[in-house]
């Protein structure tokens, strides 16, 4: 099956996926894959093409753990809008480069209007199954310029599990619908290390991040935090 991958590029045979990196666009290859690209003009006889390569998947040469935890706040009086909280925490165990995803999902999102509570809705998941494991290397740009460095993409299944919603409204009812995970895919429900120094010298990679959620937005009293936590150590050489 042929896959557009961009305006100008067609996947011919094994997976790609198109991924934003420092703000560029990328093909990401997750296996050995071929392409085909077409120009807007015909090339003359001699012609360059100049590619540049963002290292390969070297996670098949380590086995460990990679953890995240994610909270996610609407905070704020109650008046008129939403109220709530969403903790994701995941433990993915990594085995040669396989990765298997195992976590819990629960969300409960309070509904007002004019101050008194109208609905209210409760998404208990889990998140079970294989995942994707990228560990790159390289040498620093923006941040720790021209040291080693080495980053981790962990992908997973999304959350499985059900949503009842309940209302305070008088004659009002409630409901209880089911989720259906969706399989881990790279670019999607996936987290990253970002450009780690590589003290282990490339054979343990140990660290933990606290950062912002993306979807925080303090200005709206939305608050949310990333916590993630890695230690793998290389079982082969390439």
């Amino acid at each position: 099956m042929i896959v557009s991958l961009l305006a100008s590029a067609l996947l011919l045979t094994g997976t790609m996926t198109v991924v934003d990196k420092n703000g560029q666009r990328m093909l990401r290859a997750a296996s050995p894959s071929e392409f085909l690209i077409t120009f807007p003009r015909t090339l003359p006889t001699d012609f360059t093409v100049e590619v540049a390569a963002q290292g390969t998947n070297q996670a098949r040469f380590f086995s460990g753990n990679f953890d995240w935890t994610t909270t996610l706040e609407v905070q704020g009086k109650p008046s008129d809008g939403n109220v709530g909280k969403t903790v994701e925490s995941v433990s993915v165990g990594i085995v040669a480069g396989k990765a298997l995803c195992k976590g819990t999902y629960n969300e409960t999102m309070d509904t007002y209007q004019a101050g008194k509570l109208v609905s209210r809705a409760t998404t208990v998941g889990t998140i079970s199954g294989p995942g994707y494991a990228l560990i790159e290397f390289g040498l620093g740009t923006d941040t720790h310029t021209g040291k080693p460095v080495y980053t981790i993409t962990v992908s997973c299944p999304t959350h499985s599990g059900s949503v009842t919603s309940q209302s305070f409204v008088p004659g009002g009812s409630g409901s209880n619908d089911q989720i259906e995970a969706q399989p881990a895919e790279q670019g999607h429900h996936e987290w990253s290390t970002y450009p780690q120094l590589d003290l282990g010298n490339g054979q343990t990679l140990k660290g933990s991040t606290d950062d912002q959620h993306p979807d925080a937005d303090p200005a709206n009293n939305v608050s949310g935090r990333v916590k993630l936590t890695w230690a793998l150590t290389r079982i082969a050489k390439p």
